[in-house]
């Protein structure tokens, strides 16, 4: 896992950017009813454009990188908190990057012009999870900057 490189993006950038998507979201909600097929595929890839503007497919490729699991042949992620089963995977082959909350699909670029993103509680465990990988991969670096140090106070005390 220490081989995957994470180019942070700021907690408080991720934060707003998720509440700006989760409202946007709440203000929608209403209008949905008397929208078309066309029309809501139309909404779904106006969050998705959003998201990836907001780089929440980054986040969400690079908590499945530094997962490092492996599932049908394709890095994934995967979490089961509080009645919701998230399951994000990456497919190498395609460039496919999916998330699906209980089943739900609610995020995908499978298909170019039918892209989706339906924001909610599951981009806050997402959220929590890149964090949590840039606190990791912080602890590592430190460890790996202490040993160094340690190794050159040890070398520099030798009898030479």
């Amino acid at each position: 896992m220490s081989d995957v490189e994470i180019v942070p993006v700021q907690p408080a950038d991720i934060d707003k950017s998720l509440t700006v998507l989760v409202e946007a979201r709440r203000e929608m909600l209403p209008k949905l009813p008397g929208l078309g097929v066309d029309e809501l595929r139309a909404v779904y890839r106006w969050f998705y454009l959003k998201a990836v503007n907001e780089h929440w497919l980054t986040i969400i490729n690079l908590v499945i990188r530094q997962a490092n699991v492996m599932r049908d042949e394709k890095p994934s992620w995967h979490q089961s908190t509080f009645g919701l089963t998230i399951n994000a995977s990456y497919d190498p082959a395609t460039g496919a990057t999916v998330v699906l909350v209980n089943d739900l699909k609610v995020f995908s670029n499978e298909r170019a012009g039918e892209e989706l993103c339906i924001p909610g509680q599951w981009m806050h465990r997402m959220r929590d999870a890149y964090t949590q990988a840039l606190l990791h991969r912080e602890w590592e670096v430190g460890l790996q900057t202490e040993k160094v140090r340690t190794d050159l106070i040890m070398d520099f005390s030798k009898e030479v």
